[in-house]
């Protein structure tokens, strides 16, 4: 193998050829050194080894085919005692050599240093809180390289929730992930039952694409017993209390959330967007206002501190940070969409109509665009036949989840 790590799964294994692992499930299979060399060697071969091949490229001269025979049993042992039936992967060409028995894929997307792992997750959850595709895109492939090398159930829970969250911000589509969230969410909870983030995760999905409202809350309700001091347990409670019309509770789980992680960028900006649901402007613009500070290029809290400043009577400010937000356009397609919307609802629907028709050009070109998206943006300059047409769609295609309708704070008015 080359000197660059390398991850590969077959069947029901990960085989980590820079570690020198192979591990099912979190299970490292037990494996001789030698047996281990001979699998590496299969899997570097995209073809059939005769039995001279392999001897020359694990022993070189020193190598007999009673070498090969021994490795050929003790890895087809240790993989049976991993998996029962894996030793199925090592087939036998009659008369040949060996193949394998089963695709090698390589997972590119894996990370290639060697980085502790509490170092990879940190940087991977510090990535989610920004809350834009890319950032969630590059924090899904640290989660998953880090799951894959491991199999830890901190890097499981953060792919999960990576997985859930790139598709709820647009940034692919959610057949593609949610129902991969949802398989691993129930496979830790089968493992630990009272896992409060992993139980308010899944109600998160259950919820905003399955519809399952009284299940999603006795969900977040056991969340809350088991995990009364998670962040993400109260604040992901909190929109799910916001989008029901429960402002009062919702305020409550919010401020509680950001007092626990005072630091947490998104947990800021989800307060501050219940408090201008809540018509607590100035506070609203309080909360924000770190979060601006800690980091300007932070595009959802310069639209909310914007639309709090619009509601509090600082129009002229709000509306020209909206305006360039929307000329300079983000390459995040739901904060456009939610800036077009806002320009909509205050009356720049010559603003909010040139949004529209960028989202609609960078569909043109192979984006996915969620048809949620074009649907704020229609509704908000009064498209309705528009509006109802890509919310039909977004139906159909499994992302016009009705949550992110409602938890939209931009319907402001003039």
């Amino acid at each position: 193998m080359s000197g660059q790590a390398e991850l590969f799964t077959i069947g029901e294994f990960v085989v980590d050829s820079y570690g020198q692992s192979v591990r099912c499930g979190p299970v490292e299979a037990s494996l001789s050194p030698v047996a281990l060399r001979v699998f590496l060697t299969l899997i570097e071969s995209e073809a059939p080894l005769r039995r001279e091949e392999i001897i020359e490229r694990v022993w070189g001269p020193r190598g007999n085919d009673a070498c090969l025979n021994q490795a050929v049993y003790e890895l087809r042992r240790g993989l049976d005692r991993s998996s029962p039936g894996a030793s199925r992967l090592i087939v036998t060409e009659p008369w040949n050599g060996y193949r394998l028995g089963a695709p090698v894929i390589r997972v590119d997307d894996a990370p290639s240093d060697r980085r502790p792992l509490d170092l990879v997750i940190a940087n991977a959850q510090l990535l989610s809180e920004g809350r834009t595709c890319k950032a969630l895109k590059s924090s899904l492939r640290l989660f998953q390289g880090a799951e894959l090398r491991t199999g830890d159930p901190e890097a499981s829970l953060g792919l999960a929730q990576a997985r859930f969250l790139l598709a709820a911000f647009g940034g692919c589509y959610p057949c593609e992930t949610i129902p991969q969230a949802e398989m691993a969410l129930s496979k830790l909870l089968r493992a630990n039952p009272l896992d409060g983030r992993a139980l308010a995760t899944l109600s998160m999905i259950l919820w905003s694409y399955r519809g399952q409202v009284l299940k999603a809350e006795q969900l977040f309700l056991e969340a809350l017993r088991q995990s009364p001091d998670e962040p993400i347990v109260r604040h992901w409670f909190a929109k799910f209390l916001a989008c029901q019309g429960r402002v009062e509770e919702a305020l409550r789980h919010g401020k509680d959330a950001c007092a626990i992680s005072p630091a947490s960028l998104a947990i800021r900006c989800d307060l501050g967007q219940c408090e201008i649901q809540s018509g607590l402007y100035r506070q609203a613009i309080r909360t924000l206002s770190p979060v601006q500070e800690a980091n300007p290029g932070y595009e959802r809290a310069r639209l909310l501190f914007s639309l709090a400043q619009h509601a509090n009577g600082q129009r002229a400010d709000a509306e020209h940070a909206l305006m360039d937000m929307a000329e300079r356009p983000t390459q995040d397609d739901m904060i456009l969409a939610w800036c077009g919307s806002a320009l909509g609802r205050i009356g720049h629907k010559t603003h909010a109509s040139q949004v529209a028709e960028t989202l609609s050009k960078r569909r043109e070109h192979g984006r996915h665009i969620p048809w949620i998206a074009e649907k704020l943006v229609y509704d908000s300059i009064g498209e309705e036949g528009f509006a109802k047409k890509s919310h039909s769609r977004a139906k159909a295609a499994f992302d016009g989840s009705d949550m992110w309708v409602r938890l939209n704070p931009l319907a402001i008015s003039a």
